[in-house]
């Protein structure tokens, strides 16, 4: 682990999306636990911050995705945590957000990833915040959304990673948001980790994870092609818990832990090093860190097929 410069303005429940070798981290909440449409980017060369374009609208626990050099952000809250159905599109090259399509329904702490072109929005909570397993796709050719094979298990503060072509989605919890009580929240934590297969629409119950957690991130490495998933909320407050997974044989290793233990946060891979970006420190109460811990997979753990 190395540290990196720290986010301008702290930020937890943001999205995070490396573009063109730089980090973006889009929306969340501040300090205050404010809901922002702050954007911020990062260059790992320079080791600087800027500011890019906000959000049209604040919104956090959003989903995202890049695709065509675009950066899609999906669902999310509003002000009071009511879930919303908005798409926005940030282009890097016009510097220039557009309103996409919107989700069938609103949905918010939810997983967007791209997968040969489509868009795969997935879980999360609905407008009445009752976890869902609902598995939506966009076609950005044809700008229609299409309803797919759900989850397994419904969720939302999970992560999501994409591997050969394939979804992994990892953890999160199953009380909806509102629950006044973090230990009812942590004992919803679960480690679940299901795999989705867009050529055939069809879900795999792949091995769990050690621990169970909920507002984690996950990046993969291209270095050894395994995903890496770093934090989560925990009933003492926040994990810095790292835990690799190998799809190739479907099992779970315990990783150097995070220097800094945290919740909400966001893992992008930027030239080869994971970028552990923001989160909280601490639930309940205002905690929302600036922290930017890089860390660096091995030569020696690349997959000996890879």
């Amino acid at each position: 682990w190395a540290g990196g410069e720290s986010i301008p303005d702290p930020r937890t429940e943001m999205s995070a999306i490396s573009s063109g070798n730089k980090l973006y981290i889009i929306g969340g909440d501040d300090e205050s636990e404010e809901v922002t449409n702050v954007v911020q980017v990062y260059d790992p060369k320079m080791d600087k911050w800027s500011t890019s374009p906000p959000l049209p609208i604040p919104l956090d626990h959003t989903g995202s995705a890049t695709y065509n050099g675009k950066i899609y952000v999906v669902g999310g809250f509003i002000e009071g945590k009511r879930p919303t159905d908005s798409v926005f599109i940030y282009d890097p090259t016009t510097n220039k957000w557009q309103k996409g399509k919107p989700l069938p329904g609103p949905r918010g702490a939810l997983t967007a990833d791209f997968i040969n072109g489509t868009l795969y929005a997935i879980g999360g909570v609905n407008a009445s915040h009752s976890p869902v397993a609902t598995n939506e796709a966009y076609d950005p050719k044809t700008n229609t959304w299409t309803e797919k094979a759900p989850m397994p298990t419904a969720r939302h503060h999970h992560t999501s990673a994409l591997v050969d072509g394939k979804l992994y989605v990892i953890g999160g919890r199953l009380l909806g948001n509102g629950i006044q009580s973090q230990i009812n929240e942590a004992l919803s934590n679960f480690n679940d980790n299901e795999m989705y297969n867009p050529l055939n629409d069809s879900w795999t119950i792949m091995e769990q994870m050690p621990t169970k957690r909920s507002g984690i991130a996950a990046a993969v490495s291209p270095v050894d092609g395994n995903i890496y998933v770093f934090g989560g909320q925990s009933i003492d407050g926040a994990f810095n818990n790292t835990e690799k997974y190998n799809p190739e044989i479907n099992k779970w290793t315990t990783e150097t832990p995070m220097p800094t233990a945290r919740l909400g946060l966001e893992a992008e891979n930027v030239d080869n090093k994971i970028y552990v970006i923001g989160g909280k420190e601490r639930f309940p109460g205002s905690s929302a860190t600036g922290a930017n811990e890089i860390f660096t997979v091995s030569n020696s753990s690349r997959n000996i097929s890879n």
